[in-house]
């Protein structure tokens, strides 16, 4: 299993689009995909449960809008907007 890893130094600086975009590609050149968001902030309220819409963004990317899967792809979601330093 190869894996890719897309940090960036700041918030709103595209990592959650280059990701999208490259999981996106792979997965529409035939390669099983699955993407993560490991810790998110500014969560939004679905179903009752917080989830974060960067997530619903990877997983659209790749075809997958499962919300089961939430708990392996984002295991920490923040309510409150905060840049990672303060989350």
């Amino acid at each position: 299993m190869r894996s890719v890893f897309v940090t960036g130094t700041d918030t709103g600086v595209g990592k959650t689009v280059v990701a999208g975009g490259l999981a996106g590609g792979l997965a529409s050149m035939g390669y099983s995909v699955g993407v993560m968001k490991p810790v998110a902030t500014g969560g939004i309220l679905i179903n009752g449960e917080i989830t974060s819409s960067d997530l619903l963004f990877l997983q659209a990317a790749i075809g997958n809008t499962a919300l089961d899967e939430k708990a392996l792809s984002m295991p920490y979601c923040l309510k409150t907007p905060a840049a990672p330093a303060i989350a």
